[in-house]
């Protein structure tokens, strides 16, 4: 055999017999994952998540403390949190997004049926190696739960309470994954629900169901119930803007087929300092394209399940949730329509688990065109990241140490920006925007509307009560306080995205 044809058979091969091409690449990912986290800012929402876990009474006070006023379920929050019994300092949730992508790349690559070039080409996707690989969010650990979850089927020998446990898991890591959950649920139903025939008829037949698969099920329903419950953030709070049914219209569905372009097929413009938020520029300049482009992507994905009829159903099932949901209640990023790529990446694995014999060649062609464009959007994305300050938060906390101010009190706002600062150093501040000590951020009813002068003044009342200076920590120019006190400005930060910080000392 030559060369090129051993080589050719070594990065075709779908079925892993052994642990060293896993090992190999996970290893290599993983690297990767270090250099990328050592040179990434974390933003507000990443670092928060880590603040709230850091400072709650225990597990139980993730589900029913300042974590209520976030809008997504705990399984995130809990991950954090043994990750804090190592550490405070701000690199554990660096090390506990490597651990988890690192964990999901090494089963991904041994137990996945795809090719291997294939799986080597998705985690250099631009969702597995940046969006959920490099940036610290929760569908980090949605992506480890469903790698997990098709590692353990077994189509000959199924495990219902182990796959309920994790779907019921999945569920619990964001909104979206519980949609996925949903899905996935739905494509276990052939495994447990058996129709015999008893008679002439299709009517006349016997339903035999698994008591396992009754159990399993009746433990994900209680897990959704959980979901419903405590999740939805009580209001006031931006996280719950309300339902708007009347949204559901012929124009919204298209966004929602344009959507799936987004998040299959995304495309980003090179040394852009806003690559996170310009994740629409190139399809939203050629909307009847892209409109064109989403319905036959929708088509290409269903034929490529065939005739995987409840892969099908669930993974339509899981886009219908998704979709409605970003349509009649909360807005959408990118990170939240990297969903739609990971349900079709377990559909078309559990397809190809059930049917091992069959040419999945349509599936296979579609992924690898779906890895061109996210290696494309990954390495514009990558290098932005490395070239751009993604926050200001991070420089300006390690300034505060330097110069050893972090024990001084810290009087700052808006609190939703604030709050990376504060985070990087693991200092409480005064909020002029609660008149409370805060360490995290918390929607309540207490909370008025920011306001410059408001910060100014509770600043004066604290240096005026304690005779001693305070920081000032905002973004943007403040007015002079009154009554001779002196408001020096000692440090601004430039971040690329909306954090750019201004730290002020104030004094007698």
């Amino acid at each position: 055999m030559s060369k090129a044809r051993s080589w050719s058979l070594m990065l075709t091969r779908s079925r892993e017999t052994g642990w060293t091409f896993a090992v190999v690449g996970a290893l290599a990912y993983v690297a990767y994952l270090i250099v990328g986290h050592a040179h990434h800012e974390m933003w507000r929402d990443e670092i928060h998540p880590w603040t709230l876990a850091r400072q709650a009474d225990g597990f139980w006070d993730l589900v029913t403390g300042d974590r209520v006023y976030e809008g997504h379920p705990p399984v995130w929050y809990w991950y954090l949190r043994f990750w804090t019994f190592l550490t405070r300092r701000s690199w554990g949730i660096h090390a506990a997004t490597v651990a988890a992508m690192g964990v999901a790349a090494l089963l991904f690559l041994r137990y996945a049926p795809f090719p291997r070039l294939l799986k080597l080409l998705l985690l250099a996707s631009y969702l597995l190696g940046f969006e959920y690989g490099v940036l610290s969010r929760n569908y980090t650990v949605t992506w480890l739960l469903l790698v997990t979850f098709c590692c353990l089927l077994e189509p000959l020998r199924p495990r219902f309470l182990l796959l309920a446990l994790v779907l019921s898991m999945i569920a619990l890591t964001t909104a979206f994954g519980t949609f996925i959950a949903c899905g996935l649920a739905l494509m276990m139903v052939p495994l447990g629900v058996h129709f015999e025939r008893s008679g002439s008829t299709m009517w006349a037949a016997t339903v035999r169901v698994s008591p396992r698969f009754l159990l399993g099920a009746a433990g994900f329903i209680v897990a959704l119930g959980f979901f419903a419950w405590n999740t939805p953030p009580p209001d006031p709070n931006y996280c719950a803007p309300g339902w708007h049914p009347e949204a559901l219209n012929a124009d919204n569905v298209k966004v929602a087929f344009r959507r799936l372009v987004h998040a299959f097929l995304p495309l980003r413009p090179f040394h852009d300092p806003n690559y996170w938020t310009d994740w629409e520029h190139f399809w939203n300049q050629h909307l009847t394209l892209t409109l064109g482009v989403g319905i036959g992507l929708f088509a290409l994905i269903i034929v490529a399940l065939l005739p995987g009829w409840f892969e099908i159903g669930g993974l339509v099932v899981g886009y219908v949730l998704m979709a409605t949901f970003t349509i009649v209640r909360y807005g959408v990023e990118m990170r939240h329509l990297g969903n739609f790529f990971l349900l079709f990446i377990a559909a078309d694995w559990v397809h190809r688990v059930k049917a091992p014999r069959r040419n999945h060649i349509v599936s296979t062609v579609l992924l690898f065109i779906c890895a061109g464009f996210q290696i494309q959007s990954f390495a514009a994305s990558a290098t932005a990241d490395w070239k751009y300050s993604f926050s200001g938060g991070r420089d300006m906390a390690a300034w505060i140490e330097d110069q050893h101010l972090q024990d001084i009190q810290i009087v700052a706002g808006p609190d939703a920006l604030v709050l990376t600062v504060t985070s990087y150093l693991d200092r409480p501040f005064i909020s002029s925007q609660t008149e409370e000590i805060n360490v995290t951020q918390v929607f309540h009813s207490r909370r008025r509307p920011f306001s410059p002068e408001a910060l100014v003044e509770r600043a004066a009342q604290e240096v005026r009560s304690k005779h001693k200076p305070v920081l000032v920590l905002t973004s943007g120019l403040l007015p002079n306080p009154s009554g001779g006190l002196k408001l020096e400005l000692l440090k601004e930060t430039h971040g690329s995205q909306d954090e750019n910080f201004d730290l002020y000392r104030m004094q007698e």
